[in-house]
């Protein structure tokens, strides 16, 4: 929307799941919404929005799900300024919570090959065509939907850069930070031998991507030269597969959510 209004004062009404805005949202100047791949362009404000609750709460902000009235399209909803986004069904962390610790399998490595593409390639976007690096990549912020497609969201703490140097430093999620910051205790699984294995390429593809002086990281173009990246960047019928699959359990994961622990 072409308007912002601060709205941290307000009081939340009776229903948790409908968003406290939207009474006040819905007397702020019309804006413009634009669809991927649709030519028209639609001047809207909150009336024309239905709300349909939350989806999820984060570090910085809750995003409900709404439904665009005159197109009946779904849409993600997030912030002060109501900031419009395509709905996707599911994160990633979300969903392999429901196949790891329900379902007890894993992904194989053709989808965890796709979604590696394609997280690199959003990274590379952002920072040679956007100028920002993101500094909060994890699983609750790769998002997946019914079609397999994978997309990364959430810019809550990214940095513009200058000259390729972020201006502010000690960032990112809480529950991540303790291991960056100081020394883990580390757990020393049992080893068994009929458990998950990986391929050389991908073994490689993680090592490298975890060397411990940042400096001495590869960049993501030296990344997309890894033989790991380079057989799922090609697409085909494996691609197509692991997109199939992804998106199958995007919608089991969406539809059967794993409660969280107290």
């Amino acid at each position: 929307m072409s308007s912002n209004l601060r709205l941290n004062s307000l009081p939340v009404n009776g229903n948790k799941n409908e968003s406290p805005y939207k009474n006040v949202l819905r007397s702020i100047p019309n804006g413009i919404l634009k669809f991927p791949g649709d030519a028209l362009c639609y001047t809207f404000n909150m009336s024309h929005l239905q709300d349909l609750g939350v989806i999820g709460k984060g570090c910085y902000g809750t995003v409900y799900k709404n439904r665009h009235l005159d197109t009946g399209k779904l849409l993600a909803v997030k912030g002060d300024c109501c900031i419009c986004m395509e709905l996707m069904d599911i994160s990633l962390d979300a969903l392999y919570k429901r196949v790891y610790t329900v379902k007890h399998s894993r992904l194989l490595e053709n989808v965890v090959g796709h979604i590696t593409v394609c997280t690199v390639d959003a990274l590379d976007y952002l920072k040679k065509e956007l100028k920002i690096m993101h500094r909060d990549v994890k699983p609750s912020n790769i998002l997946v939907d019914s079609h397999g497609s994978v997309k990364l969201c959430d810019f809550g703490i990214s940095a513009q850069l200058v000259d390729s140097v972020a201006r502010t430093s000690n960032v990112g999620c809480r529950p991540y930070l303790s291991i960056a910051k100081e020394d883990p205790p580390i757990l020393k699984p049992d080893t068994d031998e009929s458990g998950f294995k990986f391929s050389l390429p991908l073994v490689k593809f993680i090592n490298t991507c975890l060397t411990k002086d940042p400096t001495d990281r590869p960049k993501y173009d030296a990344l997309k030269s890894f033989e790991f990246y380079r057989k799922y960047s090609l697409g085909g019928p494996e691609i197509e597969k692991a997109k199939q699959v992804l998106g199958v359990e995007a919608v089991d994961a969406r539809d059967n959510p794993v409660e969280e622990r107290a």
